[in-house]
């Protein structure tokens, strides 16, 4: 879809027992191979350069700290999609851990 104005992302969110999942995919450009496998790394940069664009290693940690996982999966130039497993609690639930 390079080039034009029609963009498309995709946003779904399943509760499944004890978790929820939350897919998003944008149908843009995609992340190359080797870049994807590093993503997560504190030393990753966007341009190939020590830099402090550090935000996909805090979020991978602060979800993994509460229980849960990011992953991520591109084709390049087709897509990307995040996807979040997290922890579900109910409202009592969480009183009663509080407490």
């Amino acid at each position: 879809i390079k080039g034009t104005l029609f963009k498309k992302i995709l946003i779904s969110i399943t509760k499944m027992e004890k978790r929820v999942i939350v897919k998003i995919r944008d149908f843009a450009m995609g992340i190359q191979d080797q870049k994807l496998k590093n993503i997560f790394d504190l030393t990753f940069s966007e341009n190939d350069v020590n830099s402090s664009e550090i935000g996909l290693f805090i979020t991978k940690k602060m979800i993994e700290n509460i229980g849960g996982n990011i992953t991520l999966q591109s084709v390049e130039g087709v897509f990307t999609e995040v996807c979040l497993v997290l922890p579900y609690h109910t409202q009592k639930e969480t009183k009663n851990t509080l407490t």
